[in-house]
């Protein structure tokens, strides 16, 4: 099914989840950055969190190109150039590979700050390695069909949007869209997984070996039970948040590889949901961490009480005026 040959119900509807997601991202992501420096406010806690300039950068750059395909979505089918194509399927993939792999950092870099803390000192020659090398692959990943290996990016699915060639069935093109699967989706869930599941592990342990050594009030074993849950909670969510972005699309580019199609609204619809991601991560990041919360919390209290002094002042100057 062709841009022509699509019911213009789906142009709308596709356009009204770009919008949705969109805004959603670049909103969250937005407020993370302008509020850096008051949730770290030290020159360690800011070097530590560097890995979360790295996801909210990657996670608005996934959406930079939604004013391109909510355009197309308008006028039923991609209007700018060929090169314009070409250009936003390669920043897709930069930003979507720098998101998988600043999300896999963060999750080793928790792992071993709960195995080890004491072996944990960030130092800023280390950090800025580590970003360069996550966006340094990110960017190599994305740029081997312009050396040969694999296909271009072209327009796909209904044809608002632009992606690499995965219904290309050359071998080099076939090789490039598995190893992409395989390490930008398939090696990051299993290295995530690893590390939430092993820092549960290690906190449960933990938890345990102090309870032996005392013994817990109800109370205590209560607040106990509800930390732990917590714990399994954030490491489901987290894990199944990112599986169910990424699996659709993930899973098409690996069907269309082996020559099996699935419908194009299919197509474009999941390359469009994955990158609800990009709003989920900001979204999952603000409600567990505690310093984003009060950071909101006082800006909201700081807002109200600076709402309340021009209340006051208005009423002030208005019994002035009576007088």
């Amino acid at each position: 099914m062709t841009a022509e040959e699509t019911s213009t119900m789906w142009f709308y509807l596709i356009a009204s989840l770009i919008l949705v997601v969109g805004s959603c991202s670049f909103v969250t992501n937005l407020a993370i950055l302008s509020m850096y420096k008051k949730m770290f406010t030290t020159r360690k806690s800011r070097l530590f969190n560097m890995n979360l300039i790295s996801l909210t950068v990657s996670d608005i750059g996934i959406v930079i190109v939604f004013p391109l395909e909510l355009d197309a979505c308008f006028n039923l089918g991609w209007r700018m150039s060929e090169t314009a194509c070409v250009m936003a399927g390669f920043l897709d993939a930069v930003f979507a590979y720098a998101q998988m792999f600043t999300l896999t950092a963060i999750a080793l870099e928790k792992y071993f700050i709960i195995r080890s803390p004491r072996s944990v000192n960030p130092q800023l020659n280390m950090i800025v390695i580590k970003i360069l090398v996550i966006w340094g692959l990110s960017v190599v990943l994305s740029g081997l069909p312009f050396v040969g290996f694999g296909s271009y990016p072209t327009l796909d699915g209904i044809e608002i949007s632009c992606a690499f060639d995965y219904h290309d069935q050359s071998i080099l093109n076939r090789t490039y869209i598995i190893a992409s699967v395989i390490f930008g989706f398939i090696l990051p869930i299993f290295t995530i997984s690893f590390c939430y599941t092993g820092i549960f592990r290690i906190a449960s342990h933990h938890m345990n070996k102090v309870a032996k050594g005392n013994k817990l009030s109800e109370e205590k074993e209560a607040k106990k039970r509800k930390l732990e849950m917590k714990l399994a909670k954030t490491t489901a969510v987290a894990i199944i948040c990112f599986v169910i972005s990424w699996a659709p699309y993930a899973s098409i580019a690996t069907m269309a590889t082996f020559g099996k199609r699935v419908p194009a609204v299919a197509e474009t619809f999941s390359a469009v949901f994955a990158k609800t991601s990009s709003a989920l991560n900001a979204v999952i990041y603000v409600y567990n961490h505690p310093q984003f919360k009060i950071a909101i919390l006082k800006k909201g209290a700081d807002g109200g009480a600076s709402t309340s002094k021009v209340r006051m002042t208005s009423v002030s100057n208005d019994k002035s005026d009576d007088k």
